[in-house]
């Protein structure tokens, strides 16, 4: 399936970049090298998102995520009917599915905090109403990528701007985390926004 193909060759591609970097290592500068850090985000971390993301809309909400997700998108269908998803039980929903028995404690409560349920509602909503389907990386996925350009970018002139890249987005946890959806990346990317506007306005007053 496309879905395979995806994240076969994404981890394909991945493997052969060290090899192309030690043997390209006398020619490599900086900036060739913040290329190569962009290229390898994209096919170890968005290309498989993608992937995920076509799996899990062709064989069913169970697959290809984690509990997390379903849970807010189930808490978000909850809200969006005038129910609250904190004293609502699970049971007879996705999460019920994914977990295959009833004696999981996230069946009886939600277990996040508000923020992930209220960006979700009108984007799932709008998508389903547009598109007739919704996956939170559809959410997630941009967020991560946003992330990651805007560091990309505001680290260019940092001596070790490029060693920060592989350490917040190319470690193993956080590509594992966008490729099955976890929320702490909505609040890495709030995170990376704060950073970016207190820079600009440190420019800005600077200016001045």
């Amino acid at each position: 399936s496309i879905a395979r193909f995806l994240i076969v060759g994404a981890i394909a591609l991945c493997a052969a970049m060290p090899v192309l970097v030690i043997l390209c290592r006398s020619r490599i500068q900086i900036r060739q090298l913040r290329w190569m850090v962009l290229i390898i985000f994209f096919l170890a971390s968005v290309l498989p998102s993608i992937g995920k993301t076509i799996i899990r809309l062709t064989k069913g909400p169970e697959h290809a995520v984690l509990d997390s997700v379903i849970q807010v998108e189930v808490a978000a269908d909850m809200l969006a009917q005038g129910r609250n998803p904190y004293t609502t039980e699970y049971f007879g929903t996705n999460l019920e599915r994914w977990y295959g028995h009833p004696y999981r404690h996230a069946l009886y409560h939600l277990a996040y905090l508000p923020l992930p349920v209220l960006i979700t509602v009108p984007i799932q909503e709008g998508c389903r109403a547009l598109f007739g389907l919704y996956d939170s990386r559809f959410l997630l996925l941009p967020v991560w990528v946003a992330s990651f350009l805007i560091c990309w970018r505001r680290w260019r002139n940092f001596a070790w701007g490029t060693a920060l890249l592989v350490a917040v987005f190319l470690n193993p946890t956080m590509v594992h985390d966008s490729l099955v959806g976890r929320w702490h990346i909505l609040s890495l990317f709030f995170w990376v926004l704060a950073m970016d506007l207190a820079v600009r306005r440190r420019f800005l007053w600077m200016g001045f």
